[in-house]
């Protein structure tokens, strides 16, 4: 058997740290407990959806679990590509010049909605 995914050893050690059993927090962020064991052993990466549920529950930073998340894509889709550290510095170079092009802002959701 391979080695655990970073993503999936960090997303079982906040639950560990809560000490709460698996389908307690299946039931909080509305996931079968088979899903939420598949994606703390690696089979799995949650959907965008399921991240935010899970970074709500543990109480984490969305941006920290978006990051961690698009962090173990990027390893699971071309981590054995000799050329990633490359590409990596790419992204980084163009993600810093598109900041400093196009800085974001922030946008603020209301919570009702307009009536039509």
């Amino acid at each position: 058997m391979g080695q655990r995914p970073q993503f999936a050893e960090w997303l079982r050690g906040l639950r560990d740290a809560k000490r709460l059993p698996l389908r307690v927090i299946a039931a909080k962020v509305r996931l079968d407990s088979t899903l939420l064991s598949k994606l703390e052993r690696g089979d799995r990466l949650p959907t965008d959806l399921q991240a935010r549920a899970l970074a709500g529950c543990y109480r984490i930073p969305q941006n920290e679990m978006r990051s961690r998340l698009i962090a173990a894509r990027i390893v699971r889709d071309h981590g054995s590509d000799p050329t990633l550290p490359a590409a990596i510095s790419l992204v980084r170079e163009q993600a810093e010049s598109l900041e400093r092009k196009y800085p974001r802002k922030r946008v603020i959701y209301s919570a009702r909605r307009r009536k039509v």
